[in-house]
């Protein structure tokens, strides 16, 4: 027989039926990002305490890989994501590199992923490169991220 430790024998968290050897047991896994709370409990004001609770089911995990999972969706997604759009005339502007934006007057500084770009104004001048209207984001979010994301949560 093989004992599980750490579990109490009665009250939350007991076991409340007999596990035999080859059954299955889910962990669960709590990630937080404190100062992401208490930055959003900031925003919107009491009575919130900044807390917003999303699960990711994957019954595939350890608990290693849950805990890193956790933390890579905290790292993620703990902040608000920020979309910006642009246009310019650059040439090596490129969906997937990184941008640096420092706007300190709007607040708005950080590197941010280029996500589309659309090009228009295609030989409007000789010798002026076309027009790239760019929209990027601090979070780069692919449909397949999606779609992988979909996956785990089913």
């Amino acid at each position: 027989m093989t004992e599980l430790i750490g579990i109490p024998a009665s009250g939350p968290g007991a076991v409340l039926y007999e596990i035999r050897l080859g059954d299955d047991v889910n962990i669960f896994v709590q990630c937080d990002d404190v100062p992401a709370q208490t930055a959003l409990a900031a925003l919107e004001g009491s009575p919130s305490q900044g807390i917003v609770e999303h699960v990711l089911q994957d019954r595939r995990l350890a608990q290693a890989q849950a805990q890193a999972t956790g933390l890579a969706d905290l790292a993620l997604f703990s902040r608000p994501i920020l979309t910006i759009q642009y246009a310019t005339r650059d040439p090596k502007t490129r969906s997937g590199k990184t941008v640096h934006i420092d706007l300190p007057e709007l607040s708005l500084v950080g590197d941010f992923t280029i996500q589309t770009v659309e090009i228009e104004e295609i030989d409007l001048h000789p010798g002026v490169y076309p027009q790239y209207r760019v929209t990027c984001s601090s979070v780069r979010f692919s449909f397949e991220d999606a779609v992988r994301r979909f996956q785990i949560e089913v």
